[in-house]
């Protein structure tokens, strides 16, 4: 099993929102999504707007989400590290600094992933145990050589605690995006190159580039791009 976690400040809004749509768009068979949080109280449950957001795209589990605090032993089991900010990415670096090449915020993996090639997730099999594997090191290797987004706050997601619907939304309009183009990643990963050992042929492309590859896979866009037009929990302009 691949082991994705994802990571913000209470567990408890973004965390478990990335979580949740992970877990959906990714075949179960093959991968596993948790998530934590660096300052977070144990037990405690998603806030509301949280949950009426995950409503809307069809995700009932986030009110049985419980809080929980992230420790080393967590980032050690992890294959994939998802910060949902700079801020949580540098915490868990300096809380175990050997994750450093699995560890991303969620934003940037996907920024990264968009430009990663079959050539590159070649070039890193033979030092990996997995194609899963070999596909988190290409996208490590695209830092510095894929040009940053216009603003660097563009690989945060803001947190949406406390805040006003709106904020909510807009925390929202940040993550979902993020995640769909890392599960059309990962999945494109396993259309290409399957999940394990590379056998030494990849399949051919029916897409342009791996994340389109993926996208097909990825249940509920509809659902979810109508989410991003709503001005009003639970109402949507016809």
């Amino acid at each position: 099993m691949f082991r994705v976690l994802t990571v913000c400040t209470g567990n408890i809004c973004r965390s478990p929102l990335a979580e949740s749509l992970l877990r959906e768009d990714l075949p179960a068979e093959f991968f596993t999504a948790s998530s934590a949080g660096i300052m977070a109280v144990p037990n405690r449950q998603v806030p509301k707007p949280q949950v009426r957001i995950g409503e809307a795209m069809g995700i009932k589990d986030l009110p049985l989400h419980r809080a929980q605090m992230l420790t080393e032993g967590k980032l050690g089991v992890s294959d994939l590290v998802l910060a949902l900010s700079r801020g949580h990415r540098k915490r868990i670096v300096r809380m175990d600094p050997q994750v450093v090449r699995k560890t991303f915020t969620l934003r940037e993996f996907a920024h990264l992933a968009s430009h990663v090639t079959p050539a590159d997730v070649e070039e890193c099999i033979p030092e990996n145990a997995s194609t899963l594997h070999a596909a988190v090191e290409a996208v490590a290797r695209m830092r510095g050589m894929v040009p940053p987004p216009g603003s660097m706050e563009d690989f945060d997601v803001i947190d949406p605690f406390r805040q006003s619907r709106a904020i909510y939304k807009l925390s929202c309009d940040q993550l979902v995006p993020a995640a769909e183009t890392t599960a059309a990643y990962l999945n494109g990963i396993i259309d290409v190159f399957g999940p394990g050992e590379f056998t030494g042929e990849r399949r051919e492309m029916t897409e342009p580039d791996i994340v389109s590859q993926g996208i097909p896979k990825v249940p509920a866009m509809p659902k979810r791009a109508e989410l991003r037009r709503w001005t009003k929990f639970g109402r949507a302009k016809v």
